[in-house]
């Protein structure tokens, strides 16, 4: 695969991590929010969790990227 090829994918990546992560930072949201923990310590232990799958997400494609054989 070429270098545009690699871009493209790492793009693709990209979108469907951010994605997930919204949905993940939603959902903890949600449960924080069930077990009565305040609206805004809420937001930012989401953020924080957030933040968390942002620094990760390099590794991520890393390892799929070298699962794919291309």
């Amino acid at each position: 695969m070429g270098e545009t090829g690699f871009r493209v994918m790492g793009d693709a990546l990209g979108v469907l991590f951010n994605a997930v992560a919204e949905q993940i930072k939603a959902g903890a949201e949600g449960l924080l929010d069930d077990a009565g923990v305040d609206p805004v310590a809420a937001d930012w232990m989401a953020v924080g969790i957030l933040g968390k799958l942002r620094e990760h997400q390099a590794e991520v494609a890393t390892l799929y990227c070298s699962d794919c054989g291309c």
